[in-house]
């Protein structure tokens, strides 16, 4: 009986251990699923913070650490949203922000919608891409008009203020990509016209950018079809006189036919095939740099060359350059237009993968770009001044070789196959532009669409008529006319304002331009003094009031407005600056 008690005692002990462990196991059990269940309750949590995080970010564009100039609240009222010049809903069916096109290079840049970034060279390589285009081909012709030290100094001196007011841009855009809204920004109830008008002188620089690429297409497309037909049909057709002539076939009727097979394409609603077809421009343009450097190379090495003011005869040596050439004015004009990269420099910085090294970027970006031109301007002036070549020189350098050159022919095919996948994209961008300013919708009906074109088309044969010999001038007016506004009013007076919000002189001044964080007022009086922290976050200097370089600031702003305003006027005044007198034959 004893034995038998034991063992049932036994046996509930065990029962219990069992029991007991089973509930620990259910207790962990429990915890667990609790853990999960918190787990799944913070993280969607994190997601809604995060989605209002963004829509916060979205809502409210204006508030940057890095930008001082942020409207009060008060102010709110007074500034209401009006209609977005650009609708989205069309103008994101082929932009949507990703693609920008730039006025002087004419070349639709694609950056990710998921904002990637890049590698500081990878940038640098992208401000100089941008940036070679149509003043390239007419470069060495600029230097000969300016002569080669005059050359140098233009070029560094118009490199640093567009490098100066392109840091302005970025400086002043903060997280804007498109600098029209930073100029809204900063003009509160004005701001509409400022941006109006950036908007304005943008698609102004673009339309020019359309005359210019139709003369080329049909200064290098004539010499083609002339020498086709002169071989297929043994035609008698000069392929050098570009001479517009309706009494026989000429440069007119090129220009004709290309207007015509053209048109379909500037009333698609899409770009998209012919933008992937142009992001190989690139490689074309570095083999015209490494072919005018060989020319160059080439007439050092066979050419006999004397600094003089002596008309060059063909077959004949030495071969006579300008140290100071007789007309710098179309230098400084042309350099307007290949110095301008405003309009794309935004989303390009922005995508830097180290941000602190945008400044250093963007001026290794345009040193490169000055030297190019340099480099491609001063040999090429050499080796097309070479003693195989006439005396005359050309605006584009195509034009130096014989119109039945086979490779000069294969190269000019080439770029024609470039310039006519870049033309209608440039074009879609003049259309969205036109249309969202003066009609808000870029795609308003076909009929729109097709009488805009029209008007384009027409403009450019019009161009191609009276300025068909006339490329540098058309590339210096426009850069001049264009860059007056883009590179050195806009920038500069957007800047000066910048600097006054910064540099508050008294509380009223504060008080128009105060930051006002989480919507919450900041009392004035205590802004004021030296002491506070807040002054940091607002951008306003706690450093006291200096006179002098407040002066040198206003003085220099000034001074390169006037400057500005000095170029585009000797455009239009043949100003001999070193008074050089060629002599006779």
């Amino acid at each position: 009986m004893i034995e038998r008690k034991k063992d049932n005692s036994n046996k509930e002990s065990f029962e219990e251990e069992e029991e007991k462990e089973e509930e620990k196991k259910d207790d962990i059990k429990i915890k667990e699923k609790l853990e999960i269940e918190e787990e799944k309750k913070d993280h969607k949590k994190l997601k809604i913070k995060e989605e209002e995080e963004e829509e916060d970010e979205d809502s409210d564009k204006n508030s940057r650490k890095s930008d001082p100039i942020i409207h009060p609240k008060k102010f709110k009222d007074e500034f209401p949203k009006k209609k977005k010049l650009i609708p989205k809903k069309n103008y994101e069916t082929f932009v949507k922000q990703p693609f920008w096109l730039d006025a002087n290079l004419f070349e639709i840049i694609q950056t990710s919608s998921e904002e990637k970034k890049v590698k500081s060279i990878y940038t640098i390589l992208s401000i100089w891409n941008t940036m070679m285009g149509s003043t390239l081909i007419s470069m060495p012709y600029f230097i000969s008009q300016a002569g080669i030290i005059p050359s140098i100094i233009i070029l560094f001196i118009y490199g640093l203020i567009s490098f100066y007011t392109a840091r302005i841009v970025v400086k002043t855009g903060g997280k804007d990509n498109d600098y029209a809204d930073t100029v809204y920004r900063y003009f509160g109830k004005g701001g509409n016209i400022g941006k109006v008008l950036q908007i304005i002188f943008n698609l102004s620089i673009n339309i020019g950018a359309t005359f210019i690429y139709f003369v080329i297409i049909n200064q290098n497309l004539f010499p083609c079809i002339a020498v086709l037909l002169n071989k297929l049909f043994n035609f008698n057709i000069n392929s050098e006189d570009l001479t517009p002539d309706f009494s026989k076939f000429s440069i007119i009727y090129c220009g004709i036919a290309i207007g015509v097979l053209i048109f379909p394409l500037l009333i698609r609603k899409e770009m998209g095939f012919l933008v992937r077809i142009n992001s190989f421009g690139i490689y074309f343009v570095l083999f015209l740099i490494i072919f005018v450097l060989y020319i160059g190379i080439k007439g050092l090495i066979t050419t006999k060359y004397k600094f003089d003011y002596m008309k060059n005869i063909a077959d004949t040596e030495p071969r006579y350059l300008y140290l100071y050439g007789p007309n710098p004015s179309k230098l400084a004009g042309g350099a307007c237009l290949g110095l301008f990269a405003h309009s794309v420099i935004l989303p390009l910085l922005k995508n830097n993968e180290n941000q602190e090294n945008n400044k250093r970027d963007l001026f290794i970006g345009y040193l490169l770009v000055v030297i190019t031109y340099l480099a491609v301007g001063i040999l090429g002036y050499i080796g097309f001044s070479a003693k195989n070549f006439d005396g005359n020189f050309k605006d584009n350098w195509f034009r130096f070789f014989a119109g039945d050159d086979t490779f000069i022919l294969f190269l000019r095919a080439l770029n024609v196959f470039q310039l006519l996948s870049i033309f209608p994209i440039l074009c879609y961008v003049i259309r969205i532009q036109f249309f969202g300013i003066f009609f808000e919708d870029n795609f308003p009906s076909y009929l729109h669409i097709i009488i805009f074109s029209l008007i384009l088309i027409i403009l450019c044969f019009l161009i191609l008529y009276f300025l068909y010999e006339s490329l540098s001038s058309l590339i210096s007016y426009i850069g001049a006319g264009t860059g007056l506004f883009l590179i050195f009013i806009i920038p500069i007076v957007v800047n000066i304002v910048y600097y006054k919000r910064k540099h508050p002189h008294n509380l009223t001044e504060l008080q128009a331009h105060l930051i006002f964080k989480n919507d919450e007022e900041k009392d004035l009086n205590q802004l004021l003094k030296n002491d506070i922290s807040d002054i940091d976050y607002f951008g306003i200097s706690k450093k006291p009031k200096n006179k002098i370089k407040e002066i040198l600031f206003y003085t220099s702003q000034i001074l390169i407005m006037i400057f500005g305003v000095f170029t585009f006027f000797i455009q239009f005044v043949n100003i001999n600056f070193f008074n050089i007198k060629i002599k006779p034959d």
